[in-house]
This record gives C-alpha cells, structure tokens and sequence, in this order.
C-alpha cells in the first residue's frame, strides 16, 4: 500500500492493517472488501477512499476488481473529503492516481478524461514543487506530457509541442546518473515526441529524435530489457521512415535501416502473449517494404501487412487491422485490374 494511515478508530485501524497484510500478500479482493468496512465505519475519511481507489486502479497488481471507473469515483469521493489545501501531500497522491486511472478508464469521452487527468497531473506537480520534492514532481511532469500525447492532434495542434515542454522538465530532474530506468524511459518518450512535432524543419525534429533513442539505446539492451528493446527498435525503425528523404537512393536507404529495426523488434515479440506488438511492427515492415518499390519487395509487404491484419483481429485491435487493410488494398486492387 502506498500511504500509512494514523485513524483514531481503534476498529478502522485494525481493518486498514489487515487490509495492508492483505495487499502485502497479493490478495487484492480481500484487501478491498476489508477497506470497504473500513470506510462503512468512518465514511468521512479521505484516505480511506484514496486507498479503494487506488486497489480499484490496480495500482499495485492487476486484479479481479481492477476497475478504473469504481476507482475514479472513489478518488473523486477523496478530493471532495480532503479539501483544497495547496500543500496537501495526500491530495497530491490522489491527484496522481486519478490522472492515471482516467488514462486508463473507458467512461465518457477520451478528450475529456484526458483533459481532466493533465489537470490532476499539473496541480499535483504544483503541489509537489511548492514542497519541493523535485522527484514527485519529475513523475506529474512526465505523466502529462504522456496524456498530451493521447489527444487527438486534430482538436490539439499543439500537443506534441505540449508534450516535450514537460519530457523536457522532466529530464532536468530524471538524470542518467541518477536513475538510468526512469532516464531511459523519459528520453524514449521524449523521441517519439519530437519525431511526431510537425514543423518545416522536419530532419532536425527526426535527428533529435533519433538521438533521444539513442540515449535510451544504453539502458534498453536485448539481454536485460527483451520488451523495451524491441519497442526502442520499433520506435527507431519509424524514426528512419520519418526522416525526409532527399531522393529516390536516400529513400530506399532509410526504408533498409528501418526494416533492420524492425526485424530486431519481432525477433523479441515473436510469441503469442505479444501478438499485438508483432502486429504493429508487422504493419511497420510492410509499410518500409513498400518504400522500397522493387517487384519482390511488393511480394514481401503483402506477405507482412496480411499477417500485420490476421494478428490484429486475433487480439482485438481493429485499428491496426484497419490500417493494414487499406495498405494492402492500395496493393492489390491496381493488381487486380490489370491482371483483369
């Protein structure tokens, strides 16, 4: 459990401890229905209601009860008991599970919830910086900029700019020499931001880009990280499709190095249980396959982007299914005609 409670309930404190022995062992139903007595008994106490919303979240293990709607209500029921003090630690933390559980939630619509959770994100980090706890507060600027991320660029032009304004403030304080794991994971964010930012000068966003991989590159090996390796290759492998292309040779010489990446990403997400991930980066392969323009080339992206949409369907992913779907129908339907 994340936060130590101190209730005056001889009762409500003996199920909160119990509660926690629960979590401590992995039994996270049992956990939640101590919990709810807990707060049956005193329902005017905030951190009680963090605590269910946080197990609901599934903030420390996926579970049965994992409901990010029933926590997000919860954490709500929270805020109103806990007030609006600006250095509230405890509204911090609730502040912060409720952005990240409205990322996760499927209720109401996506804009909203993400607009809600950069909200939550940006007063907890005033909260944390006004308390000057500088780690906190890298974490809430890192969360907003992943929600930044998440809105449609259609309503929020400005998002990718958005997004690296706060990856960036996260990277004054998520320093490789101090914490190579949440270094590697900003700078590979970070990368993906600047190669998605439009803008006229589109090479140097894709070189930056490339540079934040490359960083992550050192913390992300094949041995000792296999997922965030092959999601590095992934993000390299479009990085090198990304990159403007002065002319034909130069084009085709991206679209080999990126097919390179992404050959090494599904040697990682070869099996089943990652299905997904090889459908997406299938759908990449095809698509450089495609770049390249050469008759067995062709063979090869039909070869990639059938499978990309078998796989898709297989684990529920109608949007890569869609996407590798109108590929190959730009393929196959000037085939068919003029073999007709």
């Amino acid at each position: 459990m994340p936060l130590k409670v101190n209730l005056l309930a001889t009762r409500v404190q003996s199920l909160y401890e119990e509660a926690e022995r629960k979590c401590d062992q992995q039994q996270c139903e049992d956990a939640i229905d101590l919990l709810e007595k807990a707060v049956r008994t005193e329902p005017g106490n905030a951190q009680l209601y963090y605590q269910l919303g946080f197990c609901h979240s599934g903030g420390c293990r996926r579970h049965s009860l994992t409901d990010p709607d029933m926590a997000a209500e919860y954490l709500r029921r929270a805020l109103s008991l806990v007030g609006t003090s600006a250095e509230s630690l405890l509204r911090a933390r609730i502040l912060d599970t409720l952005g990240n559980t409205l990322v996760e939630s499927r209720k109401g619509p996506q804009t909203d919830r993400l607009r809600e959770a950069i909200a939550c994100h940006r007063e907890a980090a005033e909260i944390y910086q006004s308390r000057d706890l500088p780690d906190e507060w890298a974490r809430e600027e890192f969360n907003q900029a992943n929600a930044w991320c998440d809105l449609p660029a259609s309503e929020f032009p400005e998002k990718w700019a958005r997004a690296i304004e706060h990856y960036e403030n996260a990277l004054r304080v998520r320093t490789g020499a101090k914490d190579l794991q949440l270094f590697a994971a900003t700078v590979m964010n970070l990368g993906t931001a600047l190669r998605q930012l439009p803008s006229a000068d589109r090479a140097a966003n894709v070189l930056k880009a490339v540079r934040s991989y490359r960083q992550a590159r050192r913390v992300y090996s094949l041995d000792a990280s296999p997922a965030q390796y092959a999601n590095l290759c992934n993000n390299l492998g479009n990085a090198c499709l990304s990159y403007p292309a002065r002319d034909k040779p130069a084009g085709k010489r991206h679209a080999r190095d990126a097919i390179r990446h992404f050959e090494r990403a599904l040697q990682v997400w070869s099996s089943e249980e990652n299905e997904c991930q090889y459908a997406l980066v299938q759908y990449n392969r095809g698509c450089a396959y495609l770049r390249l323009a050469a008759p067995e080339d062709f063979a090869r992206a039909i070869a990639c982007l059938s499978e990309a949409y078998e796989r898709s369907l297989s684990c529920e992913r109608p949007e890569i299914a869609a996407l590798a779907r109108a590929e190959l129908e730009k393929i196959l339907f000037p085939l068919n005609a003029r073999s007709g």
